[in-house]
């Protein structure tokens, strides 16, 4: 798959292991944590589905970069900004390490101390870290404590399965139903419980994690995914995106990791149901791809970029073979 080339060759990824937002020779990207986590999982995932080798020395690479680099308090950072989300994300892909039995004793650490800083923030109701001070920000989606921490609970439960620490389970269990309940608006959710606005990618964050839960045999969550399935699809546009933002008064783009989140989504829900939805979907994703295989940002972007391309490369193959609750990027 092209798309898997841009992740091989490209600039996207530094030897070392490290994993650049994004590649554009005019506006180079940075290197992003919480997209290291998601490359892990990419590779720990290819490993599972095709025993190539190549595999795991690119997660194990990464691996080991994310353990030499998080902060000193056991967190993934952005300009000096201690993430809960992108903590739990690294989290996730090291546990996706451990499901295929090839995680190793630094990376162990370092899971230890991601899950000990996820867990005192969350704890306090808090998303981040910055000169030691916990905080939110009610008024920007990447900052609420809202939405988009629904789909931290995949390295919750992954942890706990990893280790039978059951607190793990039972903080991914409550903090699941207590968001649900601050941001679940009839049909979607909410950036968080104060703010009306639809980010699309948090939403699909949101339901991320709730078809994970719900594969582990939480039917509760079961009805909540089914409509916010159908809100993608009664919100997507003709040529298959999705916007980035609704019911919020800016000017919407149409967004590439909101839609290639939005073609698992339906894929994982019911592909006969939303058939039309994911191939107009995957339509819109293959019109964002560039020649070096990995996909703009958005409709007039020149950002080949690392996440965007990372859920599109899973799109793609589950369209051709069955979807992977459990491998979920």
């Amino acid at each position: 798959m092209k798309i898997d080339e841009f992740f091989m060759s490209s600039k996207i990824r530094r030897e070392d292991g490290a994993i650049f937002s994004w590649e554009n020779d005019n506006k180079p990207g940075y290197i992003y944590q919480e997209i290291i986590g998601y490359f892990i999982k990419l590779c720990s995932w290819k490993y599972y589905i095709t025993k190539d080798e190549k595999f795991i020395t690119l997660a194990k690479k990464s691996a080991d970069y994310l353990s030499l680099n998080i902060s000193n308090g056991g967190a993934a950072y952005r300009n000096d900004i201690e993430y809960v989300f992108d903590s739990a994300m690294c989290l996730s892909g090291l546990m996706s390490l451990a499901k295929i039995g090839k995680i190793e004793s630094n990376h162990e650490e370092t899971a230890k101390r991601l899950i000990k800083f996820i867990t005192e923030l969350l704890r306090e109701k808090k998303v981040c870290l910055k000169e030691g001070v916990s905080y939110t920000d009610d008024t920007r989606w990447s900052l609420s404590y809202g939405s988009l921490l629904i789909k931290c609970v995949i390295g919750l439960y992954e942890y706990y399965e990893f280790n039978n620490a059951k607190q793990y389970k039972r903080m991914a269990e409550s903090l699941a139903r207590e968001l649900i309940g601050l941001t679940f608006k009839e049909d979607h959710f909410t950036i968080n419980g104060k703010k009306g606005w639809v980010y699309t990618h948090p939403h699909c964050y949101a339901t991320e994690g709730l078809i994970f839960l719900h594969k582990k045999g939480y039917e509760e969550f079961q009805e909540k995914i089914e409509k916010s399935a159908e809100w993608l699809a009664k919100n997507q546009n003709k040529d298959g995106s999705l916007f980035n933002w609704y019911y919020h008064d800016v000017v919407p783009e149409k967004q590439g990791d909101a839609t290639a989140q939005a073609a698992r989504i339906w894929l994982l829900v019911d592909r006969e149901r939303f058939r039309r939805n994911i191939e107009e979907s995957l339509k819109f994703l293959r019109t964002l791809q560039s020649e070096e295989g990995g996909l703009f940002y958005n409709t007039g972007s020149q950002d080949r970029n690392a996440w965007v391309s990372m859920f599109a490369s899973q799109a793609f193959y589950w369209y051709e073979n069955e979807p992977q609750e459990a491998w979920i990027i």
